[in-house]
């Protein structure tokens, strides 16, 4: 059974994020990836060890067809909140056996106040589809 991508989320510095259909997705690599551990203490999850992981690298190319489709959980267009606000902190990649990857991208902080992501970059490739480079030259 071939196990294929069903959504990627991608998650903002404010919590807001956006899912996007794979059929939008042209390019995806995702490098110098690092598993870690997060242990949950609360009152529900005491103990609980969380699986996630660290990218140094994110490239992805966003199909124009998407513009004025994919809206984030605050309805904002996300074709619009991509181009404002530079501050892509995770992207879920969930598979259709029901399984899901949270990853974390590179990150440096751009202001004093934190909110934007100086790794993150983006333009518009010759056919204007979107693409989004995180990550420090080099680092693989």
């Amino acid at each position: 059974m071939d196990i294929t991508v069903t959504e990627f989320e991608i998650g903002f510095e404010n919590v807001e994020g956006v899912k996007i259909p794979p059929k939008y997705v042209i390019d995806v690599r995702i490098s110098g990836v690092t598993e870690f551990c997060i242990m949950m203490n609360d009152e529900e999850k005491l103990g609980v060890w969380l699986k996630a992981k660290d990218a140094k690298r994110v490239f992805m190319v966003i199909d124009k067809a998407v513009k004025g489709k994919v809206i984030t959980n605050y309805d904002e267009e996300f074709w619009e909140r991509i181009l404002s606000h530079p501050d892509i902190t995770d992207i879920k990649v969930k598979y259709s056996d029901g399984t899901e990857e949270n990853i974390y991208v590179a990150w440096e902080d751009g202001n004093a106040g934190g909110e934007i992501n100086a790794l993150q970059e983006h333009y518009f490739d010759n056919e204007g589809n979107l693409v989004i480079k995180i990550g420090k030259s080099g680092d693989e």
